[in-house]
């Protein structure tokens, strides 16, 4: 150290020290006010006091005078501008130089620095420009320290200390100054560009490591010498091992490159650390970045005004009052303060503002207007000169486009919105694509043509197109696909104008097929636009997850500063678009639909999607998954039936798509790479076998229902690889291969095994030999009735097959009955009641080889049906089980309670289908009255196994076991800690949602024909979830007063038979008064409401696509189009005519007209190319009715209905009602084939 720096330093040090002790207490805003006239020299030359950065001065202080004037040291006070340091390398400013070489320790002597608002330019702008206009705007004075020094007390830091708090009106000023100091990115330099850099790798996390200019006195006496700046970056790295370090070097470093350097000058990027040295607003920087470290700068403070966690390595004076994340101690730091009240001492309280438009000192929000009025923000050399705002920045990535870019362009420059930019990105293309963009850039200025000389995959291209977009909105678009119509951008952004939405979807207008050699072939729709054919109000992803069957990301308009401030980008080059579609959309405050066709997406075979595959792209959609299934599980339960179906959707493209096929052909060591990620991502929390949807519109229905999709998740979870393969080939397992799973410690995997050994019986195989029947287990038969439990017992059951195995209890998988499009709703063990009748005993020899099939010990086996209750002659399944040890359970619910909740089953989807009488003429049915009556039940039962062996219980609370149906039944058969096993979910408790008053309008609807069950049972399931939505259940009923007179009496005697003979009450009715009188105290007349009608008719609507406007309540006319039969003419004589027409088209017909020619004649005829074939069809298909001229035979159905209600019953009739023909075609009996063909002769079944 020289001389003359150790005498500075030494007296600026000894007055500082002395300043600690012997100043009294003021308000150094009050005192600087009132020695504002006073005489003082400033450390700075002279001539810059009227043009240069101190300019503004003279404003407080008009007396002021430099350091080179002739007035200096005679002046009262003297004011030092920088602290001088103890390093010998670095000299001190001149101006504290001369200052302290030329006044004493006692002297009037004060210390200033600039403001945190300090210019709308730069201050190395500022001195060498030498313009008014970007003069200094703000300075702190103190007469103890400077605010930097942090071992040293000053008056800012002796007033956060203190009790003071600013009052509400100065609370909300800072706020309100706060806000607009963020909003507005107002720093302490304003001259650097506000635009978001593309620093690191898109889609990772980044964090701000913020450089300073070496030697300045506030790391100095920060506490913040070299050694910490490498503590911090290194810190930085260590962690925040997951993402992107960015070092952001000083302003002036940039600036004044030779003198004033940074700590981290010379340092280049590595791994995963960047050093970004171009200009930009620090608020631009804090968008992109999750957290700040800093050293002493100022940034830091700025960081934590914009909201960012900060980290301070030195000791700055905003750190140590608990808002900032400290790695040192910080001295004379005694309590904690708000960031309002940091902010309001240090900003408003402690600085003095200037603007050269006012007339002396002026308010912090006087000087913000200034800053925002005339700061001379750098432009970016790329940006277009327009004067227009640009309102949609379309972003188009290509790669080798030249033979379609050009479409995609056209498409965009007609349209009727204008203020468009375009920014095509040529990704690194080897063949005319940049020539071709440059062309259209010199014709249209809208055109940007950003060249990027190496491929990095059009998702990070798009990427960088966000960064340099300007527009409000932001919208995607592939250099292979293009816009509708020259209206699209318009009515799209109006939408998006009027909303204020963060995203609004447009429609995928239709594909257009191409061949190899690109000509286009025709149109397809894409599937899922089906789910989006009704537009939606503007909505939340919480309210609408219907929006993640959306399939493309490019079908949104994006805000862009929704983009921005949520960071959304892509992270991966190729197959990008379900993770920033799914981060978009659970972002998104606002959605909305413009309903405007829009996208024709052209379909090419030498396209990303349809190219030959590679291990990267394998990689790329493993990431994707992973990062999709993650946002959704961070999303929260609201969210949860959204994560169900999208998982289905990866796991069916996983196994059903081109990444399975792309694995098969990696070599052996990458193959088994790469199965290993699949099953860390599939083993992990974010999948699971039980929480799975068949909802997507990819997802198929057979596998789904099969637990296909559920077994595949879970080998894969376990890498039984093998198990896969075989599932995929569609190969068949043991059922003992399975036991072997579903006895298993993994929960998942067993889960999986047991539903898919039930749902997909044909791919299991029962191999045993006879002599595995050694022992014949007890047999207990679960009778029902029905509406007493039945299905959620056996649900209960085959949810916990693997644990009553382990009590010896099987209740087997096979023998089952079940709807296919609605599992929950099952018959249970019906199947034993055909194969008793074929005599076939194959169900019966799996039940005794069952120990050789599960390997376990088998005491008892448990089959449940309702349909055994509802058997004439239960003496046949009896005998089918000849030789067991058989006891039969009944449980029976109290006659009236039974009949009106089994009507209410019957007329809205019950297993038997639909049901259009009424309640009392239901009730006058022989075959209801038969099994209201249920002693006769019972004895028909104790005839074959003995009374002893009929339990009967009571379907009611009062007499259940602890009130629960699960714990009275395994009781009653001897088990009884079954009331803890896992319960199934609320869907199989088969819980009634439609009531009695909405029965009538669904027994008018029963009376229409549905082209299949599934339909009718489609429309009932839309029905009780829209009711279940308007929570328009109601236990109240409202039926007839009471039952016929003689069926009351018959039921009476029989309940005391049961009451006495199986029940061994001697005295008593089966059913106390009370539950009777509790069926009929709630007999109240009801009635639907308006909502709740709208709300069925919208279900029949829907389930069978035809208008409710124009609903008929009448029986439907039976034509060829509405009749599941071809008309052949009598006793089929076309049909010969028919096969030599097929034999001769068969070749000249393609796959889609052969098919119809098989199953809809009517629509071929429409359209078919062929002249001929359209005037032949008439000949072998008659186009009149199968009930002959005028329809004649239609008058002998309300007679031959009656006949088969009678001796048939109700489900029978509904067959005929719906279809007579179809109904004598699908009997086999000798007799009713010669009936069938004498009444209707016409009418064969479509294949």
């Amino acid at each position: 150290m020289t001389v003359l720096h150790d005498k500075i330093y030494s007296r600026f040090k000894s007055i500082v020290d002395a300043r600690q002790t012997s100043r009294p207490e003021l308000d150094i805003r009050e005192f600087v006010s009132s020695i504002a006239s006073s005489s003082i020299t400033f450390g700075y030359i002279s001539r810059n006091f009227s043009q240069g950065y101190p300019a503004n001065l003279r404003k407080l202080f008009p007396a002021s005078v430099g350091f080179d004037s002739e007035q200096a040291m005679s002046s009262e006070w003297a004011a030092i501008p920088r602290a001088p340091v103890d390093n010998e390398k670095l000299d001190p400013h001149v101006g504290t130089e001369r200052i302290l070489d030329n006044f004493e320790p006692d002297d009037n002597v004060l210390f200033f620095e600039q403001g945190f608002v300090a210019s709308a330019a730069s201050w190395s702008h500022s001195f060498r420009e030498q313009k008014i206009e970007f003069a200094c705007l703000a300075y702190m004075f103190d007469d103890l320290a400077f605010y930097y020094m942090s071992e040293y007390e000053n008056r800012l830091t002796r007033k956060l200390n203190s009790t003071s708090k600013p009052d509400a009106h100065e609370f909300a000023r800072a706020d309100a100054v706060i806000n607009k100091l963020v909003s507005e990115k107002i720093s302490k330099y304003n001259s650097q560009p506000d635009y978001r850099a593309v620093i690191g790798e898109p889609g990772k996390r980044k964090v701000l490591v913020i450089d300073q200019s070496y030697g300045d006195s506030s790391t100095h006496y920060g506490l913040a010498e070299d050694s910490v700046f490498e503590e911090m970056l290194l810190a930085a790295i260590k962690e925040n091992p997951d993402a992107d370090v960015i070092v952001k070097t000083h302003p002036d470093s940039i600036y004044e490159k030779d003198t004033r350097a940074g700590y981290y000058s010379g340092l280049r990027d590595f791994e995963n650390v960047y050093f970004f040295r171009q200009p930009i607003n620090p608020f631009s920087l804090f968008e992109m970045v999750e957290k700040v470290y800093v050293a002493t700068s100022g940034v830091g403070l700025e960081a934590l005004l914009a909201g960012k966690p900060v980290v301070c390595f030195g000791a700055p004076f905003y750190s140590g009052w608990g808002l900032t994340d400290d790695r040192q101690s910080v001295p004379h730091r005694q309590r904690q303060r708000s960031l309002t009240e940091l902010f309001h001492y240090t900003y408003i309280w402690y600085t003095h503002y200037f603007t050269p438009l006012s007339d002396g000192e002026c308010q912090i929000e006087e000087a913000l207007d200034y800053i925002t009025r005339y700061r001379s923000m750098e432009t970016r050399p790329d940006l277009p000169d327009s004067h227009n705002p640009v309102r949609v920045s379309v972003i188009v990535p290509a790669y080798n486009a030249q033979s379609f870019l050009g479409q995609t362009l056209d498409s965009l420059l007609e349209q009727t919105l204008v203020a468009i930019e375009i920014i095509v990105l040529n990704d690194g293309s080897s063949d005319g694509t940049l020539t071709l963009i440059q062309r259209y850039a010199a014709h249209d200025k809208r055109v940007r043509c950003v060249d990027l000389k190496e491929n990095i995959g059009q998702g990070f291209a798009r990427n960088q197109g966000i960064a340099m977009s300007l527009g409000d909105y932001v919208f995607f678009l592939d250099s292979d696909d293009y816009l509708l119509n020259s209206s699209v951008l318009e009515s799209v952004y109006r939408k998006a104008a009027e909303t204020e939405a963060d995203m609004v979807r447009m429609r995928k207008a239709y594909e257009a097929l191409e061949d190899g050699s690109g000509r286009f072939v025709g149109k397809r729709d894409d599937a899922c636009e089906e789910f989006f054919n009704a537009p939606f109000s503007e909505t939340r992803i919480e309210d609408s997850p219907f929006l993640f069957q959306n399939r493309h990301f490019w079908t949104f308009l994006y805000r862009r500063e929704f983009l921005l401030d949520n960071e959304i980008e892509f992270s991966t080059p190729q197959w990008e678009e379900r993770p920033f579609l799914t981060r978009s959309l659970l972002s998104a405050a606002k959605i909305a639909d413009s309903h405007v066709p829009a996208i024709v997406y052209r379909v090419r075979r030498d396209s990303t999607a349809r190219r030959v595959k590679k291990a990267r792209d394998l990689q790329f959609q493993l990431q994707n998954y992973r990062e999709t299934m993650e946002a959704l599980s961070a999303a929260g339960v609201e969210l949860k039936p959204a994560k169900a179906m999208v998982s289905t959707q990866i796991v069916h493209a996983l196994f059903y798509g081109w990444y399975w096929e792309t694995l098969q052909s990696l070599p052996a060591s990458e193959k088994s790479d790469q199965l290993a990620k699949v099953q860390t991502l599939l083993s992990s929390s974010l999948f699971s076998p039980e929480e799975m949807s068949a909802d997507a519109y990819n997802v198929s229905k057979i596998r789904f229902a099969g637990y296909e999709y559920q077994l595949l998740l879970a080998l894969a979870s376990s890498g039984l690889w093998h198990q896969v393969d075989r599932v995929l080939a569609g190969e068949t397992f043991s059922a003992r291969e399975m036991y072997e799973l579903i006895k298993g410690p993994e929960v998942a995997l067993a889960w999986s095994a047991n539903h898919f050994s039930k749902y997909s019986q044909k791919r299991l195989t029962y191999d045993f030999n006879a002599g595995d029947a050694a022992i014949r287990p007890r047999i207990i038969l679960h009778i029902g009735s029905t509406k007493t439990g039945s299905t959620y017992l056996q649900h209960f059951c085959d949810l916990n097959r693997a644990e009553l195995l382990n009590r010896g209890i099987w209740f087997p998988e096979f023998g089952q009955f079940w709807q296919s499009s609605r599992p929950h709703k099952q018959a249970g063990h019906s199947e034993f009641i055909h194969a008793a009748h074929k005599r076939d005993y194959s169900l019966r020899d799996r039940i005794l080889a069952g120990e050789a099939i599960t390997g376990k010990k088998i005491e008892s086996v448990v089959l449940s049906s309702e349909a055994f209750f509802l058997m004439q002659r239960p003496g046949v399944l009896l005998d089918y089980f000849s030789g067991f040890d058989v006891t039969v359970v009944a449980y029976l619910r109290q006659q009236e309670e039974w009949a009106r909740s089994q009507y209410a089953e019957f007329v809205a989807g019950g297993a038997i289908g639909k049901v259009s009488d009424s309640f009392s003429d239901w009730i006058d049915q022989d075959i209801t009255r038969s099994r209201l009556v249920y002693d006769k039940k019972l004895d028909s039962w104790a005839r074959f196994v003995g009374r002893e062996n009929v339990v009967v219980r009571r379907y009611s609370k009062e007499y259940l076991l602890g009130g629960d149906l699960v714990e009275d039944f395994f009781s009653s058969i001897g088990l009884e800690d079954a009331a803890g096993f896992e319960r199934p979910p609320e869907l199989q408790h088969n819980k009634a949602v439609i009531s009695s008053r909405h029965l009538p309008l669904i027994r008018a609807l029963n009376r229409f024909s549905y082209s299949s069950a599934e339909t009718y049972f489609d429309f009932i399931d839309r029905v009780e979830a829209k009711l279940a939505h308007l929570d328009a259940s109601d236990s109240r009923n409202e039926f007839l007063k009471s039952l016929p007179v003689d069926l009351e009496q018959a039921i009476d005697k029989g309940n005391a038979y049961i009451a006495e003979a199986y029940l061994k009450e001697a005295t008593g009715p089966l059913y106390p008064a009370v539950i009777k009188e509790r069926a009929q105290s709630d007999l109240v007349p009801l009635k639907v409401t308006s909502e709740e009608a709208e709300a069925i008719l919208d279900a029949y609507t829907e389930a069978t696509s035809k208008s409710s406007d124009v609903l008929s309540f009448e029986m439907p006319s039976h034509s060829l189009d509405d009749e599941p039969v071809f008309n052949l003419g009598y006793f089929s004589w076309r049909r010969q005519l028919k096969r030599l027409i097929r034999r001769y088209y068969r070749d000249r017909l393609s796959a889609e007209e052969l098919l119809l020619f098989d199953s809809n004649v009517g629509r071929l005829q429409a359209e078919t190319g062929s002249r001929v074939l359209r005037t032949l069809i008439p000949y072998f298909y008659s186009q009149g009715s199968v009930y002959g001229f005028l329809k004649w035979r239609a008058l002998l159905t309300p007679y031959v209905s009656r006949l088969i209600l009678k001796f048939w019953g109700a489900a029978k009739y509904d067959e005929y009602i719906e279809s007579p023909v179809k109904f004598v075609r699908h009997h086999n009996k000798p007799v009713l084939v010669i009936l069938g063909r004498i009444l209707y002769p016409m009418g064969e079944l479509r294949p």
